[in-house]
């Protein structure tokens, strides 16, 4: 995989302009800003990056000349912008027969709102998701983590692994629109299932359920907290005994969802006596669906052993960031290993190597583009 970039327009990820961060300063070598950016480095694993400038001519030339050598071209811009530069499924078939063209943006190539900007902010409210997300009568939220844009990416990588798979039984290519307000609309299907049933619009509920009590999120005597829960009879009666409650007043499962503000208040006074290791100790075993609520910084900083030992958080040793865990993938294949993880790479730093195995350039050749501000490793 090759991302392309130019020296005027690093990937906004890199965070373009902001200093690198304290954490990450070392006086004893070179840093670039562009390549110390936690998000870009994050996600970015294993791939190779060039910056090409393909609004020049020369930059264009070298752009067209590598098409025939790659199974897939990806984007990322509102829809106009690689038809305006002259790249549509028609030119580059007319380069590469079976090219596979696949576009990602905010609303889709087609439709009313197709010429909009987008970004996950603007499509998880458009797409209802945000009417559904907070806490009970709250005004509607977006995710903390502006999950539409993981949503898409996996739909992203899906349809375009289903177009070399059609081409690998049809020698055709395939030309991939993907919209992300679409990707998110079809995560709210339970909603729009049970508003078809039983006429019932769905509004944020926090970290209840709509059938289960009680099921949610209590704070402990050390500022700590709780995640629990009780899906079954058996597992509330065994809570009811550990926290001295009054089981029959909340027998059955109904009987606690028409109480669950009464409950929830009993359990929060409950865990508030107690330090959350002592809470722990009292659930385990228990049959009581129970969690520690993990803070997200030291899960990344410190895996658990779960985590090691299924290779999900990996140490990655970058150039100028020095070594850090890394996600990788959330799966395991029994017959095919991982293999190794490489770094998120430096802004332009695969330039040179591109263009000496896809164009047969030489050193002064690179030399000579560098000099021009069509490739390099600087921003201009």
């Amino acid at each position: 995989v090759v991302q392309i970039e130019t020296r005027k327009r690093p990937d906004v990820w890199r965070g373009a302009g902001a200093p690198v961060p304290p954490g990450l300063r070392n006086p004893s070598i070179q840093q670039n800003p562009l390549n110390t950016n936690g998000m870009y480095n994050t996600v970015n694993l294993n791939k190779r990056a060039i910056t090409l400038d393909v609004t020049s001519p020369e930059g264009k030339k070298m752009f067209w000349d590598m098409i025939p050598n790659f199974d897939v071209l990806a984007d990322n811009f509102s829809p106009h912008v690689m038809t305006k530069w002259g790249v549509t499924l028609e030119s580059l078939h007319a380069h590469n027969p079976n090219m596979i063209f696949a576009s990602l943006s905010g609303y889709g190539r087609t439709g009313p709102l197709a010429e909009y900007p987008a970004n996950g902010a603007t499509t998880e409210p458009m797409a209802g998701l945000a009417s559904l997300h907070g806490y009970e009568d709250d005004v509607a939220q977006n995710t903390g983590g502006l999950i539409p844009d993981p949503i898409s990416g996996f739909y992203f990588a899906a349809s375009i692994i289903a177009a070399l798979y059609h081409r690998s039984q049809t020698g055709e290519g395939q030309r991939i629109d993907l919209s992300m307000i679409e990707s998110v609309a079809v995560q709210v299907g339970d909603a729009i299932m049970e508003y078809s049933a039983n006429g019932t619009i769905r509004s944020p509920i926090g970290n209840r359920h709509p059938r289960i009590a009680p099921h949610n999120i209590y704070q402990t005597a050390d500022d700590q907290w709780l995640a629990l829960a009780t899906e079954t009879e058996a597992a509330f009666r065994t809570l009811a005994s550990i926290a001295k409650l009054d089981f029959m007043r909340f027998g059955t499962m109904q009987e606690r969802k028409a109480k669950e503000q009464e409950l929830d208040i009993y359990l929060s006074n409950w865990t508030a006596r107690y330090s959350l290791d002592v809470l722990l100790d009292q659930l385990k075993g228990t049959g009581i669906t129970h969690s520690k609520v993990f803070e997200f910084q030291p899960i990344y900083a410190s895996p658990d052993e779960h985590y090691a030992a299924r290779e999900f958080l990996v140490k990655v040793n970058h150039p100028e960031c020095g070594e850090h865990y890394v996600p990788a993938n959330p799966w395991i294949y029994r017959d095919t290993p991982r293999g190794s993880i490489r770094y998120a790479p430096c802004f332009g730093e695969h330039s040179e190597e591109v263009f000496r195995e896809e164009l047969g350039l030489n050193q002064d050749q690179y030399h000579d583009l560098d000099s021009k501000g069509i490739t390099g490793k600087t921003r201009i």
